[in-house]
């Protein structure tokens, strides 16, 4: 029995082609620029709307920023016979991070006291926590922290 499309009732319905790229970029670069064209649109509208949304944001990123640059230094370690940071220590450097974006939010920018008193609570920890730290050691700490919460605030 046909349908009124005429294909017989008890076949399946022919499933329309997938849109077609442009000649000559591969498929993965295509969706690529679609979803990072999405993304843009989206971070140009908060941006735009500013105030909560933008710390949100903020805070998100400067989250998975740490979170990054942690795990590379984990993985890679600093340099040859050194001990990345302790694992205690990188998740209470990505807290501050994301305080960090928090206070500036609160405070209208006013970053000055918070900058002091994070790096101090990051050299604090770091020489409490690893029994005799390498200069290296405390700068990859610092840099960690001031890359992934003072850049993205």
């Amino acid at each position: 029995m046909a349908d009124a499309s005429g294909h017989p009732a008890d076949l399946p319905k022919p499933i329309a082609p997938a849109p077609v790229a442009p000649a000559g970029i591969s498929r993965g670069l295509w969706k690529r620029i679609i979803s990072s064209t999405v993304l843009g649109a989206l971070g140009a509208v908060v941006i735009a709307v500013g105030g909560l949304p933008y710390c949100l944001v903020a805070c998100l990123v400067a989250y998975q920023a740490s979170q990054e640059y942690f795990g590379f230094i984990t993985s890679k370690g600093i340099s040859q016979g050194m001990k990345p940071p302790p694992p205690l220590l990188c998740t209470i450097i990505s807290l501050l991070c994301v305080s960090f974006i928090v206070w500036m939010y609160a405070t209208q920018g006013a970053a000055t006291a918070m900058l002091g008193v994070t790096g101090f609570v990051v050299l604090s920890l770091q020489l409490l926590l690893v029994k005799t730290p390498r200069f290296a050691q405390l700068t990859s700490s610092l840099f960690g922290l001031f890359y992934c919460g003072m850049d993205v605030g």
